[in-house]
């Protein structure tokens, strides 16, 4: 994690596969429905008890170097994989969350879903994601990666750690395999880097350096090429950076919607967010600030 305190990532594989980021309460995952239908429910888990449980499980894949510490903060279980409770434990039952990462440094932790399925009709993902403590070198991924359909697997390794936030490359070392979209909320900003990217690319506005308090959206890749910067909340002006973290779990929260529309109609979410046909939508609201749509 390039020394940085308290880093956080959280992944996991869904059809284009999905990967989160880090303290978590309740991630939903959705297949979309044209026009205003309910879609059908994919993956939904609070993480709030010392077992996965829910709609749909996880794999806990290796990471480029260093050990996977992703956890379950409610106490009482110690051999039941595929997510142990954290030590020490901190939580009890039903109040507990998904914890990637503690404060310490050199930090990674993720998770993917186990069951890939097809993304035709789209995808509505939300999320409750936390940032809190340690040196504030934190950052959170959500992934989606692209599966062999003849063997559609969970990815079983996260990419780099650092700046990379599990998604994209860094230096000589290989981004996340098959890649299709990742959206990191970096509190410290090297997502934003050129050095967090791989080769092809033409570089985005305000995707070009270290940018702190900036959700930023990059592409497809594989290996060492692509993960282009495509979007980003920072538009050159401080006033413009967001807030990510906060002193405390409950006083971090930060909501996160991300929608995929592959299909050619354009969709509304329940929550009532369109997405225009061929296109993409994330929706996060900073802690105490408005809400901001990319």
């Amino acid at each position: 994690m390039g020394g940085l305190s308290g880093h956080r990532s959280f992944f996991r594989a869904i059809g284009a596969a999905v990967s989160l980021a880090l303290v978590t309460t309740m991630v939903g995952i959705f297949a979309a429905a044209p026009a205003s239908a309910a879609g059908t429910v994919l993956f939904q888990n609070a993480f709030n008890n010392n077992k996965v449980d829910g709609i749909g499980t996880v794999t806990v894949p290796t990471p480029t170097s260093g050990t996977n510490v992703a956890c379950l903060t409610a106490r009482g279980n110690s051999a039941t994989l595929p997510l142990l409770s954290c030590t020490p434990n901190v939580d009890r039952e039903p109040n507990g969350v998904l914890r990637l990462t503690n404060s310490s440094i050199n930090q990674i932790g993720g998770i993917f879903g186990q069951t890939s399925f097809p993304t035709s009709n789209g995808l509505d993902v939300t999320f409750n994601s936390y940032q809190w403590g340690g040196g504030a070198a934190d950052g959170i991924a959500f992934l989606l990666a692209a599966v062999d359909p003849a063997n559609p697997a969970s990815a079983t390794r996260i990419g780099p750690g650092g700046g990379s936030l599990g998604y994209s490359p860094a230096g000589s070392i290989s981004g996340l395999p098959n890649a299709y979209l990742g959206v990191g909320l970096d509190v410290f900003g090297n997502f934003s880097g050129l050095g967090w990217q791989g080769s092809g690319c033409t570089n985005a506005p305000n995707i070009v350096a270290s940018t702190p308090g900036a959700v930023v959206v990059r592409g497809p890749g594989n290996g060492l090429v692509g993960y282009c910067g495509l979007t980003t909340t920072y538009n050159g002006n401080a006033s413009s950076k967001v807030t990510l973290r906060n002193t405390s779990r409950a006083s971090s929260e930060v909501p996160v919607q991300v929608l995929i529309n592959p299909t050619t109609s354009a969709f509304t979410s329940d929550s009532g967010v369109t997405v225009a046909a061929g296109t993409y939508k994330v929706v996060v609201t900073p802690v105490s600030q408005s809400t901001r749509t990319l």
